[in-house]
């Protein structure tokens, strides 16, 4: 399936998929670089929505960086989420609009994160399907 062109056909409409799933990873530690969804090999992970929130009982503004590459979570294109510092019982959180998904990855290319430490708990939800 590609992708772009699935996008292209549902202007305006709400992507309708069979496959979409979550994944869910609360972190206590601040991560560099780590796979919030790990490569597939041959397909491409599309994201439709992510949020980032932090326990009320964080000590710690918590930067978050969430986006597509091979090694290193990138800071200018291919990010899904940023937000450089989201306060103890607060988050951010990014859904699809207008049919489109928020990011749509490159064959075989993992979903990275870097993030500050939070002083308790962070907890990225990411929902998303394989084309």
């Amino acid at each position: 399936m590609n992708p772009q062109a699935l996008v292209d056909a549902l202007p305006g409409q709400i992507l309708t998929v069979d496959n979409v799933t979550s994944a869910r990873k609360v972190y206590a530690a601040a991560q560099t670089n780590a796979a919030v969804i790990a490569a597939v090999a041959g397909r491409r992970i599309v994201v439709v929505g992510c949020d980032a929130m932090c326990d009320d009982d964080n000590t710690n503004d918590t930067a978050v960086l969430i986006g597509f590459h091979a090694t290193v979570t990138p800071t200018a294109s291919d990010v899904v989420l940023t937000h450089p510092g989201v306060p103890a019982g607060s988050g951010v959180m990014k859904i699809m609009g207008a049919g489109k998904p928020i990011e749509v990855g490159g064959v075989g290319v993992p979903l990275l994160i870097t993030s500050g430490d939070p002083g308790g708990t962070l907890e990225i939800l990411v929902t998303y399907f394989l084309s």
